[in-house]
């Protein structure tokens, strides 16, 4: 098995190779900070989205006029160079949150990937809507485990699917959404063998909880902005036709 932080050194062999397209000795200003709820989300109706709980924000890096974007549940102001980024020691969720906005900042500007900002206001549930479709085509009807509660996807995807749900938030494990019961991640080995599919959030690569999920041998599909850079440079689906 691979060390668990093969992934983050792929992502920033990438980082340094495309900095290097932008020149990575030029002093370009990477800055990731907290973006208020309105500024995240615009106003939707619903009003049970992780981030208006107050536990996580959603950090912005902008690199020139581009902008990447990742969830995290440690955030606050940074700025610096390229270089710096890419020199990270990448030991908390803060700092992978920087590491990931900018690479999905820096992907952007190079068009190498697009939808990197957050949906806004019926977006997002336009996006669970569309989510059964998606998975139909590609997969019939699988066994899904939904890693974080997203809302919207799973009140949509527990209608036709049999789906278990796995969350880090205290506040929903053994709660019941839409009759599912949310699972402690602590549940994640069994689940892997039960599901044909895994539907996930991007926040893996902050929070460090992919292992169990690239390994599992199962299909993935990545969920939300935060993906975006990730998925790109692991060669995973993306699921988030509402970010722009």
């Amino acid at each position: 098995m691979q060390d668990s932080d093969y992934v983050y050194e792929r992502m920033r062999k990438v980082l340094t190779e495309i900095g290097a397209e932008v020149g990575l000795e030029t002093e370009v200003k990477v800055f990731a900070g907290p973006l208020k709820i309105q500024d995240a989300l615009g106003n939707p109706k619903e009003m049970d989205y992780p981030i208006q709980k107050g536990k996580e924000k959603l950090m912005e890096a902008v690199i020139f006029d581009s902008r990447g974007q990742a969830y995290t549940d440690r955030y606050g102001n940074y700025r610096g160079t390229l270089c710096d980024v890419i020199a990270l020691e990448l030991k908390d969720n803060f700092q992978r949150a920087v590491f990931i906005s900018t690479l999905n900042a820096l992907l952007r500007h190079r068009e190498k990937i697009e939808n990197t900002r957050h949906c806004r206001n019926e977006g997002m549930m336009q996006c669970g809507r569309e989510i059964v479709e998606y998975i139909t085509e590609r997969y019939g009807y699988p066994k899904i485990w939904l890693v974080g509660l997203q809302p919207r996807l799973l009140e949509n995807l527990a209608v036709p699917f049999q789906i278990r749900v796995t969350d880090m938030d205290p506040d929903y494990i053994k709660s019941k959404r839409n009759g599912v019961a949310i699972e402690s991640p602590s549940a994640a080995p069994e689940i892997r063998l039960w599901c044909d599919l895994i539907v996930t959030t991007g926040s893996i690569f902050v929070n460090k909880t992919y292992n169990e999920i690239l390994s599992s041998g199962k299909p993935i599909v990545l969920y939300g902005t935060t993906a975006a850079g990730p998925a790109h440079v692991l060669g995973i689906q993306r699921y988030c036709p509402q970010s722009t």
